[in-house]
């Protein structure tokens, strides 16, 4: 991947999201932003950081590690369901973590967010909710199916 895609790849292609410094700006203002974990989230599917050595949990004091940074890897997938189950979400946030969680399945059935596997009957409910409680959001006319 190159270094430049962290300034000039790809912040957003349907969920209005800032450049990425602005995300990361938000998100450590604030870790439990929603708007910036949404558009976190978005940066790493545009720009193809799904499943990268970036989710991998590498050995401290190898090369790659994390050993000198706080927390752990967090995967797309994380974002989405945890941003469903919080309270106080707007509703156009919610619709969209919906979409993506959904979508994390396209086309064939298992994640391509990292994280893990989230059994069909939760996916089923995640777009029953998004096709009812959210259907007139843009997100919840766009969903077709879920995997």
């Amino acid at each position: 991947m190159p270094a430049g895609v962290y300034v000039r790849g790809t912040f957003a292609d349907g969920y209005a999201c800032p450049a990425l410094r602005e995300t990361i700006a938000q998100l450590a203002r604030n870790a439990d932003h929603v708007k910036g974990r949404l558009c976190l989230g978005d940066f790493y599917r545009i720009n193809g950081f799904d499943q990268s050595y970036l989710d991998l949990g590498v050995e401290k004091g190898a090369l790659g590690s994390f050993a000198e940074y706080p927390g752990e890897p967090i995967p797309r997938s994380k974002l989405y369901s945890d941003i469903i189950a919080e309270p106080g979400v707007a509703p156009n946030d919610r619709a969209y973590a919906l979409y993506r969680a959904i979508r994390c399945y396209a086309p064939v059935g298992y994640s391509s967010c990292g994280g893990e596997e989230v059994p069909e009957e939760q996916r089923r409910a995640w777009f029953q909710r998004l096709k009812g409680e959210f259907a007139q959001t843009r997100w919840g006319q766009e969903a077709e199916y879920y995997w």
